[in-house]
């Protein structure tokens, strides 16, 4: 058993955005409701510092309770009944007032309480101490365990139900009155939103040219979020940490409204959704020739406030094109590389090109050049996806 069973139910309860709230055999009666802190339902991460707090409470306000008789008469014998369910896990957690200490309400009365109130055993209004029996399930302590030295909270799905019961609590007979239930999970950000550039370049001082001097920007990161992408044109004897970190600390603009630019930054561009194409006005061209820097910044709400989170930064030269590839960049078609092609082309295409002696230089994707070696394992790299059935081909 616990020594405070609300510390476990703050522990566990409470992942991510409040999605439903919603009353299971309401009493006509008497009235009970359950919400969600805002700073916890607002919150894409939730910090296990957040949910320490003692029977003093003095911690963070996480949750709060509603309970009003509607009737002119006293309602007696009253117990509260608290339960922490995952979809993953199951039941994790119950804690039940303890028997032999119930409360009452008297006609027409409203109290409110928070999980402090709760941790101090006290809800106002209310003269008996509320003292709580059970605790974690094998489940929960499952769970408990796998959280062994981490900081934050796992994503699952949630359900925090309050019951109240007449008599006596659940386990000793008591009579189901009213309970409501809220539910949270489904915005919490998978590994704390990791951002993965996809085009155009590679890591920053890999030699990638790109032909389209109007580039689509693609990164991997959350739906529905704000980016900040910043392109910076190289310089001499400055990092690309430095001249990203320069750009970063004027205001940046949106399409339509770019602000104002230094003299090697092409654009800094607030963005909805994980895709830019290059604008066409209000920001400095690509040049032939030269070579630049990109790389996205966002930030996420926690229950310690907000924090960022910035991508690598990457490279690309904007070049003319497959001419004047190497003799030394070209490939032969063995084996493994005859069988991908087959499979992308298709074997009518892919004879008509052999019988008409093309030799593979290299390819283009996503308006990213690619030559050689590095053509090869990107050929390689598609062909395993369509493997793994991560990429189909149209017929």
């Amino acid at each position: 058993m616990l020594k405070n069973i609300l510390k476990i139910l703050a522990s566990l309860l409470l992942i991510c955005t409040l999605q439903i709230s919603y009353t299971e055999a309401q009493s006509p009666d008497i009235d009970l409701d359950i919400q969600a802190d805002p700073v916890f339902s607002n919150a894409q991460v939730i910090n296990l510092t957040n949910l320490v707090f003692d029977k003093s409470g003095r911690g963070s306000g996480i949750f709060s309770i509603f309970i009003q008789n509607r009737t002119d008469q006293a309602q007696e014998g009253l117990y509260l009944d608290l339960l922490v369910r995952t979809q993953r896990h199951g039941l994790i957690v119950e804690g039940f007032q303890r028997s032999g200490t119930p409360f009452s309400l008297n006609p027409g009365q409203a109290v409110f309480a928070t999980n402090n109130d709760l941790a101090r055993g006290r809800i106002s209004g209310i003269g008996t101490d509320i003292q709580f029996d059970g605790g974690i399930t094998t489940p929960g302590t499952e769970l408990m365990n796998r959280l062994q030295g981490s900081t934050r909270l796992p994503v699952d799905e949630y359900v925090l139900e309050v019951r109240l019961y007449q008599g006596n609590n659940r386990p000793n007979g008591g009579d189901l009155v009213t309970s409501n239930s809220i539910m949270i999970g489904g915005d919490l950000a998978e590994d704390e939103l990791s951002l993965y550039l996809l085009a155009p370049g590679d890591v920053a001082g890999t030699d990638v040219q790109i032909t389209n001097s109007y580039p689509e920007f693609r990164w991997e990161g959350q739906a529905g979020k704000t980016y900040r992408v910043i392109v910076v044109e190289e310089r001499d004897g400055e990092s690309p940490e430095t001249l990203i970190q320069s750009a970063k600390s004027s205001t940046p603009g949106r399409i339509g409204s770019p602000g104002a630019l230094l003299e090697y930054e092409m654009f800094d561009l607030l963005v909805e959704g994980t895709s830019l194409q290059y604008p066409s006005s209000g920001v400095q061209s690509l040049q032939d020739g030269k070579t630049y820097y990109w790389q996205v910044f966002t930030t996420l709400q926690t229950t310690s406030g907000v924090e960022e989170r910035t991508s690598d930064i990457w490279s690309f030269t904007l070049g003319s094109g497959f001419d004047g590839v190497a003799d030394g960049e070209l490939f032969e078609l063995d084996g493994e590389l005859r069988e991908i092609l087959l499979t992308l082309l298709g074997p009518e295409t892919f004879r008509e090109l052999e019988q008409r002696n093309f030799e593979l230089e290299g390819m283009e994707v996503d308006d990213q050049d690619m030559y050689g070696g590095m053509a090869r394992d990107e050929l390689i790299r598609i062909a395993e996806k369509i493997r793994d059935g991560k990429i189909k081909i149209a017929n």
